[in-house]
């Protein structure tokens, strides 16, 4: 028990390739640097197991700030915004999960999505939006949250699944690592808000919810697939269980012992048997059809 163990942080000058170590002594995580290079912005968990963000000087390692932190969340992945003002970060809480931006001038905290139960990770700002990976659809892929309006976008619709999203220094493309079944490839893609897709109302669990009756949104072009050749199947199952019910009714009601006091003899039709054969053929290949594509 009386070991004592620490995480501190160091920065690598790639030009020099200089390696600096700032923060000794200290339990830091999850560092990142501000577009300037002159502020770090951290998590720090004490021996209390209390959480809190700070600001820290790259040069010298000082803490400049220590972010309020009422509720105690756990902070994870805190990003710079483009500005060097602001900061995006992972809350962590009880309840769940939410993107919060926090402004270390004003000590303003401003959850960006509601807090639920959803998974929540690798944060990246760009313009006016929040970058980040989630699996809420049934498939990790990258979506977006507008900062001003609060509006959800779904970013990349990858099958197997999409990770990791790093935007290029000009602002103009994001690299991505898009799983397939032979590995992970980096892979680029436009970063244009316009192709994205926009999402009715931000995601509130990430696994179906109890009650819940309808899928959750699609997270690819093939399970939207597979969502339309189920409801196809669906409907044409309750239109053949709703019509033979009918029939059903209908020759107890039509032939009733009372209507018929001396049963028909009748073994045979060549018309109803040629239509109870054809029809059943022909919607096995109105389903079959769309399951081909």
């Amino acid at each position: 028990w009386g070991e004592r163990v620490y995480s501190e942080l160091k920065i690598l000058d790639l030009k020099t390739g200089r390696l600096r170590c700032v923060g000794r002594g200290a339990r830091y995580a999850a560092a990142s640097l501000s577009p300037d290079g002159t502020r770090l912005v951290a998590v720090r968990t004490d021996e209390n197991y209390r959480h809190a963000l700070l600001v820290l000087d790259a040069a010298t390692g000082a803490v400049l700030q220590t972010l309020p932190n009422p509720r105690n969340d756990f902070y994870q992945q805190p990003r710079w915004l483009p500005d060097g003002r602001r900061v995006v970060a992972v809350a962590l809480s009880a309840a769940g999960k939410t993107l919060d931006l926090l402004d270390p001038a004003t000590g303003t905290v401003q959850p960006l999505l509601p807090v639920a139960n959803v998974n929540l990770t690798n944060p990246q700002p760009w313009g006016d939006y929040v970058l980040y990976n989630s699996p809420q659809s049934g498939v990790d892929n990258i979506y977006a949250v507008a900062l001003r309006s609060g509006q959800t976008f779904r970013v990349t619709s990858r099958p197997l699944g999409a990770y990791h999203a790093a935007v290029s220094p000009d602002g103009r493309r994001l690299a991505l690592h898009d799983y397939r079944a032979t590995g992970a490839r980096i892979v680029e893609m436009p970063l244009d808000p316009i192709a994205w897709t926009a999402l009715p109302a931000p995601a509130l669990a990430d696994a179906p919810q109890n009650w819940q009756i309808g899928f959750q949104p699609p997270g690819s072009s093939v399970q939207a697939g597979i969502e339309g050749l189920h409801s196809l199947v669906l409907w044409l199952m309750a239109m053949v269980t709703v019509f033979v019910a009918a029939l059903l009714l209908y020759c107890a009601w039509r032939f009733r012992e009372s209507k018929n006091p001396k049963a028909s003899r009748v073994s045979h039709h060549t018309a109803l048997e040629v239509a109870w054969t054809v029809l059943p053929v022909l919607i096995l290949v109105v389903i079959a059809i769309p399951s081909f594509r």
